[in-house]
């Protein structure tokens, strides 16, 4: 019965114009477990009952998956951004880029773009691009040279017939992002917007948060956070308690 009636909230986005990769996995908290495809995702999404967990093998990728299984930190910063944070958070990405730290993202917001060509420019820096489409084959051509090199994979949930990013498929990505990091880097968050959403998930509460100490990431402060020291580039400290 209980199938049943989750099937039924489903039906209406099955029948949406995109098609979605299947074996997305939703584990309600109310204890029933059931396979599904990506198709409504949105709608368990914004009530956050539920966990995500792919499997590489369930996702289309274009590039090096050996990278899906080294320590990875997942970046995200909300389109309207202060510019107070972006010496802290180019602080952030010279840090990893000399640390050689994999990077996880859908990198869509300004300041995502900006880090994702930075970050290219190290030639041993491995990165993870999730994309919230399908991968197009003009990808091959663009980034050829880091492709070959193992230093880049594109990875997407959805069929190379998805050829838009919508705000469903928008979150799916950002889910996936999460689902494959062990940690999460935000520069900034603003309020009651789409990371926020994010972060108020199941599975996204369990994992380590760090962010910059700027007054206007108030809206952060409701959440289990540490302050990137930018100062541990040189002298080597770990990142403060929040």
């Amino acid at each position: 019965m209980l199938l049943q009636s989750v099937c039924s909230l489903y039906r209406p986005f099955r029948q949406a114009r995109h098609r979605y990769r299947a074996n997305v996995r939703l584990q309600w908290v109310v204890g029933a477990t059931l396979s599904t495809g990506c198709a409504g995702l949105t709608a368990a999404y914004q009530s956050a009952f539920f966990r995500m967990t792919t499997a590489p093998e369930e996702l289309y990728s274009l590039g090096n998956l050996d990278l899906l299984q080294l320590p990875k930190t997942a970046f995200f910063c909300s389109r309207n951004y202060p510019p107070t944070i972006r010496r802290g958070t180019y602080l952030w990405a010279l840090e990893q880029r000399t640390r050689h730290r994999c990077i996880v993202s859908g990198f869509h917001s300004e300041v995502e773009q900006t880090v994702f060509r930075y970050l290219l420019r190290s030639s041993p820096q491995p990165v993870v691009y999730v994309v919230g489409r399908g991968i197009q084959p003009s990808l091959a051509l663009e980034y050829e040279r880091e492709i070959e090199a193992g230093r880049l994979v594109f990875v997407s949930p959805f069929a190379a017939d998805v050829l838009s990013t919508t705000q469903e498929t928008a979150d799916i990505r950002n889910m996936l992002v999460v689902d494959l990091a062990d940690q999460t880097f935000i520069p900034y968050m603003s309020a009651a917007g789409n990371l926020d959403r994010l972060l108020r998930t199941e599975r996204s509460s369990t994992k380590p948060l760090v962010t910059l100490n700027v007054p206007e990431n108030a809206a952060l402060q409701h959440q289990r956070h540490q302050i990137y020291q930018p100062l541990s580039l040189l002298g080597g400290k770990r990142a403060a308690q929040g």
